[in-house]
């Protein structure tokens, strides 16, 4: 296992860190964000906001990792599906709202949307006795942490270091307490890695942002593990 961990963590980071500087070399700008011209960013620079895709390429490497080298019975097919599925809808949202700057209503419904598939896999807030109040919690808590891990990403590294030390703060917690599966133990340490291969890109002075297509995802993912483990 331990070799299977570091061959992830190598192969992700390594994959992270090629793929950001591929796109940073050959798009230039061409993925800046498209931004309104009443919205002021701290940084005024244009600088390409694609490093989100890293993050997706770590995602589909611990999903390669669990279907190939972990036993079927350890897999809860409903959690790590839904997780793949809201996770790929913020990753499609991200590239829609930084072309073409989504709408606030498609924003919501859509963060509504992955409220309900998580409800639906068993991945809620459950601090009531009454589902119907755990369930509006739950859309507040998708719907707030999205946006405000998404608004994060306009200074250099912010969003990056803060989503990397709450992750391996829940992996650590997860790991010390024995509660974390080997499931999300894989997904947690994928992303954790992808996000270490995109920093040398990101902290200041920067050369790329992650845009919308990274911290809406690592929003969700933060939601998601905070449900479950903490």
């Amino acid at each position: 296992m331990i070799k299977l961990v570091c061959a992830i963590c190598f192969v992700t980071i390594s994959i992270s860190l090629l793929v950001n500087f591929l796109f940073l070399k050959y798009t230039g700008n061409k993925f800046a964000k498209n931004l309104p011209q009443n919205i002021v960013r701290w940084e005024v620079l244009h600088k390409p906001a694609i490093g989100g895709i890293s993050f997706l390429c770590g995602l589909m490497i611990s999903l390669l990792a669990i279907s190939l080298f972990i036993p079927h019975y350890y897999i809860d097919t409903k959690q790590i599906t839904s997780i793949t599925l809201c996770l790929l809808i913020c990753f499609s949202l991200g590239i829609y709202d930084d072309r073409h700057n989504a709408s606030v209503a498609i924003k919501f419904t859509l963060q509504i949307l992955i409220a309900i598939i998580l409800i639906s896999a068993d991945i809620y807030i459950k601090i009531t006795h009454n589902f119907w109040i755990n369930s509006a919690l739950t859309i507040i808590w998708v719907s707030g942490l999205i946006n405000s891990i998404n608004m994060l990403d306009n200074m250099d590294g912010v969003t990056a270091i803060v989503s990397l030390f709450i992750l391996i703060g829940i992996l650590t917690l997860g790991l010390l307490t024995q509660k974390i599966s080997i499931v999300n133990q894989m997904i947690l340490l994928g992303v954790i890695c992808s996000i270490i291969g995109f920093l040398p890109y990101n902290i200041y002075p920067s050369k790329m942002y992650m845009g919308d297509t990274g911290s809406l995802q690592l929003g969700c993912l933060l939601a998601i593990f905070s449900m479950i483990y903490i």
